[in-house]
């Protein structure tokens, strides 16, 4: 048969429709061609992409202890009761839904307690929460199924079905499993949380009979000493899912189980330390959801444990000298910079600090606040040793010197009082720093001049970052600033910060550190509160050696001048320390007090600097 006779039949538009879906059946052909064969590699490692979750793991948090073997924080192991849900599928949503219920009546009976799951009723109203909202909507169709019937027939019956607790209760529960199917089918649903010894023994004695029960445990942050060294310590908290600018490995896992992160004090500094490295667990999902298998598992690395310069029961000791005052106290080893004990008061109560944190954070003596290391407060008088070696390194005096103290030092139509409002008298350096006389060092520090005071401030640690783990800019403190200061200004400021008045702040820690230097020769030391790390198998892999951040300017010969001066402090008649004499060891140190508040209702806020012993 010939072509004419095989197309006289069709019609030029039958033609053209035959031809497009020739076209069509072959370029639908040539598709499913590549993708079968050509392209299956790629397509097999898309569905397998597709049916793979990553699930990330926490590790078990390092532990915090102190220099004597006592733990600031440790963990404490919480025994949990998770149901894999996987091993209940039943043909159908509803039916899987009632399976998994039952097995968990069945849980809560042998436990004695509701699961987690059991709604915290009753619901206080303006509650908008996902479970409020729910109870919300599930009342609206009863009272609007209710409202559809005659209002005589069973009103009473209806209006209890209204406000039926119990049905309530179990559509919350019905709801939180198919939330938990919906979103998480591969993972376990928690049931129990932190099991008691008995709850534990009652549940592990039917577990064989009991189908998809697993009891795993896992390890919550725990403060066995409650208050102590808690500014230092600092606590832990949920730690967010990974943002964008995580690292690639976190954002590649799916899920995350819940752990915790520092948010304040040595728990936040040396977080990722303590956090050690988390595991990944990658598991194989059916078409549904559903947890099939583990195809590989990378287990967790616990944290390392931090050993703290800190010994507890001197901290104990600090904390009990300061109850009751508002201040700090701190002590250092003079020669290490290792810091024994660092007590801010009032304190906090680290094991409710979650519960308890807005109250915190609002109480008006602001227990949160650091007072140890926070440089907010004027020195007074226990500045004027340095400003003594400032005199004496520049040649300015000897320790012979003497000065006129007629009991103020007039500035223009200013007067500045010495606390002996009579005066000394003729007075020399060892007279005027043991019985503090401010007209004394007023006179020295307008000698010096405000750049080489304020240099020799620097020299000391005052306006300069202690160098401790803990860091913050509020750690400076003040000074003024020759550089950027007009001269008038520092004219005027210099008489009030050669007394440490004015605009001059330090920390109780900054005082340690000069006080120190004193004491050993001279040398700054960086302040530590970390003494070793240790891995999770006990070896140390990290020891924190002694270091000197600088040294003051200064000779054998002026330290001397200046140590001998504290030591009258305490020890002479005219000193302003002599309460602090004891028999059991030598003392030498520094008074001070400032004046703060607004003129009229100024108080007084005191201070004391000292080493021992003394030879």
């Amino acid at each position: 048969m010939s072509l004419d006779t095989f197309f006289s039949g069709y019609t030029p538009r039958l033609l053209t429709i035959i031809i497009i879906f020739g076209i069509g059946l072959g370029i639908l052909e040539w598709r499913l061609y590549y993708l079968q064969m050509r392209n299956s590699a790629e397509a097999i490692e898309r569905v397998r992409r597709q049916s793979i979750r990553r699930i990330r793991i926490p590790a078990v948090r390092g532990r915090i202890i102190s220099r004597d073997g006592s733990f600031f924080a440790q963990n404490r192991p919480r025994f949990s009761v998770y149901l894999h849900v996987h091993e209940l599928r039943k043909p159908g949503l509803r039916k899987t839904i009632d399976h998994i219920q039952n097995i968990i009546q069945k849980a809560e009976n042998l436990v004695g307690r509701p699961s987690l799951l059991h709604p915290a009723l009753p619901v206080e109203y303006g509650d908008n929460t996902e479970q409020t909202n729910y109870l919300r909507t599930q009342i609206k169709k009863r009272i609007k199924r209710f409202s559809k019937r005659s209002p005589w027939r069973q009103s009473g019956e209806n209006l209890c079905l209204v406000g039926d607790r119990e049905q309530m209760i179990n559509w919350l529960i019905r709801y939180k499993i198919y939330r938990h199917l919906y979103y998480y089918p591969m993972l376990p649903l928690k049931l129990f949380d932190d099991l008691q010894n008995d709850e534990l023994a009652r549940l592990e004695g039917v577990l064989p009979p009991l189908p998809a029960i697993e009891i795993s445990v896992s390890y919550s942050r725990e403060y066995p000493l409650r208050d102590v060294a808690a500014h230092i310590i600092g606590f832990v908290g949920r730690r967010p899912p990974p943002g964008p600018d995580a690292p690639e490995d976190e954002q590649k896992a799916y899920y995350f189980q819940p752990e915790i992160m520092g948010k304040a004090g040595l728990e936040k500094v040396f977080d990722s330390t303590l956090s050690g490295e988390t595991g990944l667990r990658i598991i194989r999902v059916d078409s549904l959801g559903y947890f099939n298998k583990t195809e590989w598992e990378q287990k967790a690395v616990p944290g390392h444990d931090i050993v703290l310069t800190i010994d507890a029961e001197a901290q104990k000791q600090a904390q009990r000298l300061m109850e009751g005052h508002t201040g700090a106290l701190v002590c250092m080893e003079v020669d290490t910079g290792n810091i024994i004990a660092i007590a801010s008061s009032p304190s906090y109560d680290l094991a409710t600090i979650r519960k308890n944190y807005g109250n915190y954070l609002h109480a008006p003596d602001r227990p949160l606040q650091n007072r140890a290391l926070n440089a907010g407060t004027n020195p007074g008088s226990i500045v004027k040793p340095i400003v003594a070696l400032a005199a004496l390194h520049y040649g300015l005096i000897t320790p012979d010197t003497t000065y006129y103290c007629c009991g103020y030092y007039r500035i223009g139509n200013t007067r500045i009082h010495c606390h002996h409002r009579s005066g000394h008298g003729d007075i020399a350096l060892e007279h005027a720093l043991a019985a503090s006389c401010n007209p004394y060092f007023i006179n020295l520090g307008m000698q010096l001049g405000p750049h080489r005071l304020v240099d020799y401030y620097h020299q000391a640690g005052i306006g300069v970052s202690p160098g401790l783990e803990l860091n913050s800019r509020y750690f400076r403190g003040i000074l003024p600033d020759p550089k950027r200061e007009r001269p008038y200004r520092l004219r005027s400021e210099l008489p009030f910060i050669s007394i440490g008045q004015g605009k001059i702040t330090l920390s109780p820690l900054q005082a340690t550190l000069y006080t120190a230097a004193i004491a050993n020769g001279g040398n700054i030391m960086v302040p530590h509160l970390v003494y070793a790390i240790r891995d999770a198998s006990g070896r140390t892999v990290f020891v924190t050696k002694p270091e000197i951040a600088r040294r003051l300017p200064t000779s054998p010969e002026d330290l001397e001048v200046v140590r001998q001066a504290m030591h009258s402090v305490v020890h002479s008649s005219f000193g302003t320390a002599k309460i602090c004499r004891t028999p059991a060891i030598e003392i030498a140190g520094k008074t001070g007090t400032a004046e703060r508040g607004p003129k009229g209702n100024r108080w007084n806020e005191a201070w004391f600097i000292a080493f021992a012993p003394y030879n």
